[in-house]
């Protein structure tokens, strides 16, 4: 999505323009919030059970 063009329409003088600038960044924050949680949870359960939890030294 072009944000640029969100942004402009947002700050425009035009109500219409203004009201869907504004409905079209909502929609892109929501849609990075949930891309970015749907990330962290891959990342949660890509991650290996007993990672960090013990350490193997050997000297």
């Amino acid at each position: 999505m072009n944000v640029n063009a969100a942004l402009q329409a947002a700050n425009g003088t035009d109500l219409l323009k203004q009201a869907v600038g504004i409905t079209l960044l909502n929609t892109v924050k929501d849609t990075q919030a949930a891309q970015a949680a749907t990330m962290l949870r891959d990342f949660a359960a890509a991650q290996h059970p007993h990672l960090g939890k013990s350490l193997d030294i050997r000297v």
